[in-house]
């Protein structure tokens, strides 16, 4: 499943009445509505959307939009849907069934929060498989917990022997040699070009799977087939991704959760060795904000299900901890909005800018105000627990 567009069209809308509502639910493949998710719909939901506090039109369209949702998610979604990402407002209806589980979640706000979505990406990264049999290579992409065919690669003498693959895409790997067996000579040739065909088929793979790692990086490379294959495959590779190839397990998902796992592992040690020394890191939503202006943030941690309220200049953009009611830098008056989201935004348009996504909002990032961060320059203040 490819989120780029969807996540662009996602990061640019704005509400100024705040009519945007992001729900999160676990539907566990099941086809029927979890009981724990029913009740979560019925009560949490329907109240963040009927809130009388709001002004009346704004509550008039939340109503509308509780109506669509309810309307969606009871008749609409497909039976092995895991995990339903949807933001709904007076002007935007997205919905993305995905089957990496969620946990049930709603937010109502100007904008889309984007953060449960990113954390299942997090969550089930990208995988590019190999499967190297004897006569092609099939190169397919694991993404969000779904399997989807990107090319079979095969020789072109070879292609009346594989007939009954229906693939996305085929491509030919010419050699240039024509081969036909008759004599001792004939067979010799004939063995020496069907070596060169199985050699260009595992190039032609190994590219096509650099292509697609350039393309959006991969977290692994599972690759199945004979031994001599695999190693050839590996051979062609260029040597930076050698360290990704590793044996398909039986279990993709599960294999691609505990990569996740382990990396997310590395990045919140990193941050906690960098906070005992008391080097280069940001502690709060307050501290974040000040070194996200000025371009230091290197990697910040996030709670999936924690927005962190707080206000935007819609002027000059600045960002505030708190509900201050006059900007610092501007007459503008801010208005309410996710620090959280504003630091995804930020992040989506301006890349680079690494965030660790973390399940729920609890333990050390709870007691820091959600949100934290490495920082990339030297120099700046460090703070000490």
């Amino acid at each position: 499943m490819n989120l780029i567009e969807p996540l662009r069209r996602l990061s640019s809308i704005v509400e100024p009445a705040g009519t945007v509502a992001t729900v999160t639910l676990d539907l566990a493949g099941s086809g029927i509505v979890p009981p724990a998710t029913r009740i979560f719909l019925k009560d949490q939901v329907a109240r963040a959307l009927h809130w009388t506090a709001r002004p009346l039109d704004a509550q008039e369209t939340l109503k509308r939009v509780w109506r669509r949702i309810e309307e969606f998610v009871t008749k609409e979604v497909r039976p092995e849907t895991d995990g339903l990402f949807l933001v709904a407002g007076r002007d935007v209806w997205e919905a993305i069934e995905l089957r990496v589980p969620l946990r049930n979640f709603v937010t109502v706000g100007r904008a889309p929060y984007l953060a449960p979505l990113l954390e299942a990406v997090q969550r089930a990264p990208r995988a590019l498989l190999v499967q190297l049999d004897a006569n092609e290579a099939r190169v397919a992409e694991w993404a969000l917990g779904e399997e989807r065919e990107e090319a079979v690669l095969h020789s072109e003498e070879l292609e009346s022997n594989v007939e009954h693959v229906k693939p996305s895409r085929r491509v030919r790997v010419r050699t240039g040699a024509s081969v036909g067996p008759g004599g001792s000579s004939a067979r010799d040739r004939y063995q020496q070009s069907t070596l060169e065909v199985s050699k260009a088929t595992l190039r032609a793979a190994a590219a096509t799977t650099a292509a697609l790692h350039n393309k959006a990086p991969a977290e692994a490379i599972l690759v199945s087939g004979p031994a001599e294959r695999i190693a050839g495959f590996r051979k062609a590779l260029p040597k930076e991704l050698e360290p990704l190839v590793e044996a398909a397990p039986d279990d993709v998902r599960r294999r691609m959760e505990r990569l996740s796992h382990e990396r997310s592992a590395r990045e919140v040690g990193e941050f906690h060795e960098r906070w005992k020394q008391g080097k280069l890191v940001a502690l709060g939503p307050r501290d974040v904000l000040e070194h996200l202006a000025t371009g230091h943030v290197a990697r910040a941690y996030v709670s999936a299900d924690g927005p962190v309220p707080g206000v935007v200049c819609p002027d000059c953009g600045r960002r505030y901890e708190g509900m201050p009611r006059k900007c610092l830098s501007c007459p503008a008056e801010p208005v309410a909005t996710s620090l959280v989201q504003e630091l995804v935004t930020h992040g989506l348009r301006h890349p680079p800018l690494a965030i660790t996504y973390l399940p729920a909002a609890t333990g050390w990032l709870l007691e820091l105000g959600g949100m934290a961060a490495l920082l990339s320059a030297k120099g700046v203040r460090s703070r000490r627990k």
